[in-house]
């Protein structure tokens, strides 16, 4: 170990390692304790790893625990999706303008205290003791979802010295201006009568625009990449 390590840091720097090796941020995977050694590694490198000894980690989290359970969507009961919601143990208010940062949040209210953002399909609220995910699988994903959202909130804690916090707001874009990027047809194949309709749904984000099958041909690829933007969902 000693000879890969100094080949990429000072000898000094491997003398500050401390056994057993990797960072106790409460890894089980081997994927996951690989990354734990790794970040040890280029904190010694760095000479930050005072600020991470063993078992201050749990200190520095601002989330520590929650409780999650699912509920249907109210504004469709009979939707195969489910959403979460998740009561927090503690008040992680303060780092809503870091989120808002480093998750490019769709709506923030720091008067309100309210952070949403658009994640891999999902609209993702954040208030000071609860955090709301839809567009769930089951427990199963809604749990995976959390712990990602939890790793990600105490990371940007941690970190927020070097994060520049966002107090703005994207605009909500209007159902007319989606509707002119919509193919138009009314073919009803989205499960709605009408394409309006399907772009006022989009703007409530009852719907998906990826349930508009035209949408995903050749012909409508530009209008894709501008809907896919306008609407902040990092897909196209």
């Amino acid at each position: 170990m000693k000879e890969i390590f100094i080949k990429i840091a000072p000898e000094e720097a491997f003398l500050k390692l401390q056994a057993p090796i990797g960072l106790d941020i409460g890894v089980e995977t081997p994927g996951d304790i690989a990354i734990s050694i790794a970040a040890e590694i280029i904190a010694a490198k760095k000479g930050k790893l005072e600020g991470f000894k063993k078992g201050e980690w749990e200190d520095k989290m601002l989330l520590q625990n929650y409780t999650l359970r699912i509920v249907l969507a109210e504004c469709n009961p009979s939707s195969e999706k489910v959403n979460a919601l998740v009561e927090l143990s503690e008040d992680i208010s303060e780092v809503f303008p870091y989120l808002n940062t480093v998750l490019k949040g769709f709506q923030y209210s720091d008067k309100e205290k309210i952070l949403t953002v658009k994640r891999k399909g999902h609209l993702i609220t954040f208030r000071p003791r609860q955090i709301a995910i839809t567009k769930l699988e089951d427990d199963k994903e809604a749990r995976e979802v959390m712990e990602e959202l939890k790793q990600i909130v105490n990371e940007t804690y941690v970190n927020r010295g070097q994060i520049k916090p966002s107090y703005t707001s994207i605009p909500i874009p209007r159902p007319t201006d989606i509707y002119k990027l919509l193919p138009g047809t009314n073919c009803k194949k989205c499960g709605v009568p009408t394409c309006f309709a399907f772009a006022f749904k989009l703007t409530t984000n009852e719907l998906d625009w990826k349930q508009c099958p035209l949408l995903l041909t050749e012909e409508f690829e530009a209008n894709r990449l501008k809907l896919s933007e306008i609407l902040h969902d990092g897909e196209g």
